[in-house]
C-alpha cells in the first residue's frame, strides 16, 4: 500500500468516522484512516469503537504512529471475548471469523491477510497475491455493496483530486483505475452482519 494520500497532504487531521478523532500530525507510514469496533456477538452492536490509521505494511497504528491501538475498555479491566470489525470508507467492512480474548494486559495481534478464513462470512477477502489477502475495494458510496452506483459516482468524480470516497485505490486522483477496480469487484457484499 502507498502513502500517497499522506505524502500529498490529502489525509485529514480529523477522522472521517463518527468519533471525529483529531491528531496533530499524520504518522509517516499512514495510508488512510480506518474505524475499529469490538462486538460481544457477531451481530450485536459495537461495545467499543475508535478511529486508527492503516499503515503501508497493513498494520494498524494509534494516533502517535505506534503499532499498538488502544481501544476504549468496555469491560473495565475484566477482559472478554470480542469480534473485531474493521471499516474503511470505500472498502467492504470485515470482521474476525470468531471472537477473541481481549483485555488490558497486552496487545492482541489479528492478521486478516493470512487467509480468507480469518474473516467472517463467505469469501469476505480478496486474494491480492499468492497467500496474501485484503479487503475488497470499490464501495464508494459506503452501502456495503460494490455495484453500478459506485461506478456512477466514480465516473461523476473523474479527474477530482484529494481525499475522496470515489478514489478507491487511494492515489489521490479519481480516474479510470478506480472504475476498473470497482468493476472487478462488482457484486461483492460486506459479510459483516
Amino acid at each position: 500500500m502507498l502513502t500517497t494520500l499522506r505524502d500529498n497532504d490529502y489525509l485529514p487531521l480529523i477522522s472521517p468516522y463518527a468519533d471525529e478523532r483529531e491528531v496533530a500530525a499524520i504518522p509517516a507510514s499512514a495510508v488512510d484512516w480506518v474505524y475499529l469496533e469490538l462486538r460481544e456477538t457477531s451481530d450485536g452492536p459495537a461495545v467499543s469503537a475508535r478511529s486508527a490509521f492503516l499503515a503501508d505494511d497493513g498494520i494498524l497504528l494509534d494516533d502517535n504512529g505506534q503499532e499498538e491501538v488502544l481501544m476504549p475498555d468496555p469491560t473495565e479491566g475484566a477482559g472478554g471475548n470480542f469480534y473485531i470489525v474493521v471499516r474503511h470508507r470505500d472498502h467492504l467492512d470485515v470482521m474476525s471469523a470468531s471472537a477473541h480474548w481481549l483485555d488490558t494486559s497486552g496487545a492482541v495481534v489479528y492478521d486478516f491477510s493470512s487467509g480468507p478464513d480469518r474473516a467472517w462470512g463467505t469469501s469476505p477477502l480478496k486474494e491480492l497475491a499468492t497467500g496474501l489477502y485484503g479487503f475488497f475495494t470499490g464501495d464508494a458510496d459506503g452501502s456495503g455493496v460494490v455495484d453500478s452506483q459506485d461506478r456512477v459516482l466514480i465516473f461523476s468524480d473523474r479527474g477530482q483530486v484529494g481525499y475522496r470516497d470515489t478514489d478507491v485505490d487511494l492515489t489521490g486522483v479519481v480516474d479510470s483505475q478506480d472504475r476498473v477496480l470497482t468493476f472487478g469487484n462488482r457484486g461483492r457484499v460486506s459479510q459483516v452482519p
